[in-house]
């Protein structure tokens, strides 16, 4: 008799501890988060979430956060505990692709958050942290990527003008430093991007 093969359909997300990984099951009816410890497969999500991607994980390997929602009609920013598989919903709903790439702090009481306002192509980009708009790059919509430097400071990168560190509490901007110049793009730091001023 030959065995049915099982169907194996998962994303490898993370490396946890001790030879666990974190996997993710995508399916039409929702997602699924599983360890894998040896070859052995245990779902750690209680019910499926529909549309979870641009998954980050706690520095403890204890929580993950991760933006969700249904392709093309809605964004949720939302926390799960990898211990006991609780879902959270963090802040409101949004348009699609309003709220993503999510980041937990260094100490996991704070998530970074970009922020498109409506969504869309041509939205600009807001960094909040909890809900409160801590950088807005208003003079643009163009690429940003951000991390954690400490729980009080966020560097953002902003691939257009350059790249700033901002206190979380109160949105100050304590260092900027502007985007290096190339021999592509000789004076013009905005790549070509008329009437766009950076600060």
């Amino acid at each position: 008799k030959i065995s049915q093969p099982i169907r194996f359909n998962h994303q490898f997300l993370a490396w946890l501890d001790n030879e666990h990984f974190l996997l993710l099951e995508t399916s039409p009816k929702g997602d699924k988060l599983w360890s894998w410890h040896r070859g052995n497969l245990k779902e750690l999500t209680k019910q499926p979430i529909q549309g979870l991607g641009q998954v980050t994980l706690s520095d403890d390997r204890q929580w993950l956060v991760a933006s969700a929602g249904a392709i093309g009609k809605n964004s949720q920013k939302v926390k799960i505990n990898l211990q006991t598989g609780e879902v959270v919903k963090v802040g409101p709903e949004g348009a699609y692709t309003e709220y993503q790439f999510p980041i937990l702090s260094p100490n996991r009481k704070q998530i970074a958050t970009l922020w498109r306002k409506k969504g869309g192509p041509q939205a600009s980009n807001h960094l909040l942290v909890d809900g409160r708009v801590v950088w807005s790059a208003t003079h643009h919509y163009g690429p940003v990527s951000y991390r954690w430097v400490s729980d009080h400071l966020v560097a953002i990168l902003d691939y257009v003008c350059g790249l700033s560190i901002v206190k979380v509490e109160n949105g100050k901007r304590i260092a900027y430093y502007p985007k290096p110049k190339t021999k592509a793009e000789g004076s013009d730091v905005t790549q070509g991007q008329p009437g766009i001023k950076c600060d």
